[in-house]
């Protein structure tokens, strides 16, 4: 398991992408994109921001999901990984920026 307590924090995480790369679960708390990506991707679970009793139960409850099924959460960090790398990340800068003509250079390389 991975552990994200991030507080007050709402960007996206490296960490995050790392994660899902290596398949582990991740075991966030409940604040923003982090948060969100958690519970919207299936990589994990949240625990309520600057609760210890809530992180403590939350971490036991994910022990208990992968002593029951350890690859419970691979497919979907397999997918959201995907999503992340460098060719992705160019795959989108070129639907967003696509080339006028033929002969332009590329402006992602």
């Amino acid at each position: 398991v991975v552990l994200l307590p991030y507080v007050h924090h709402f960007g996206s995480s490296g960490v995050l992408s790392l994660a899902a790369a290596a398949k582990r679960m991740v075991v966030a708390s409940n604040e923003g994109l982090v948060a969100r990506r958690v519970e919207e991707k299936s990589l994990g679970l949240c625990f309520p921001s600057g609760d210890i009793q809530g992180l403590e139960s939350t971490l036991a409850r994910a022990e208990n999901m992968l002593k029951h099924d350890p690859t419970a959460f691979d497919e979907a960090a397999g997918r959201f990984a995907a999503q992340c790398d460098r060719e992705a990340f160019r795959n989108v800068l070129r639907s967003v920026y696509p080339h006028e003509k033929a002969g332009d250079t590329d402006p992602v390389q």
